[in-house]
């Protein structure tokens, strides 16, 4: 096996463990939560810009903050925040292959 498929393996049983022992209830309201963030700004953007990131990190950066106030401002973790966040980026990545 190669070993960016064990990293990736290893990241999505990380991932899945965070979100399956929050139960079904808590993970149906963090998924609601969720769904209503709205992706960053351009200004949010370019301020990381200015700062010396690359746009795909800015972004990344932006949304990770997004996720992990979202959760904690709703009495989750920032780590099943961010869980949430790498679980829709897997499942966006898969959907692409698909088509």
């Amino acid at each position: 096996m190669y070993i960016e498929t064990k990293m990736l393996l290893k990241k999505a049983f990380q991932i899945s463990k965070i979100l399956f022992f929050m139960g079904p209830e808590k993970y149906t309201e963090l998924l609601r939560i969720t769904k209503s963030i709205r992706p960053p700004t351009r200004e949010e953007i370019n301020k990381h810009i200015e700062n010396g990131l690359l746009l795909e990190d800015a972004i990344k950066i932006s949304l990770t903050d997004r996720y992990k106030s979202a959760a904690k401002s709703n009495g989750f973790t920032e780590e099943q925040g961010v869980a949430m966040l790498e679980y829709a980026a897997i499942l966006e990545e898969l959907k692409d292959e698909d088509e």
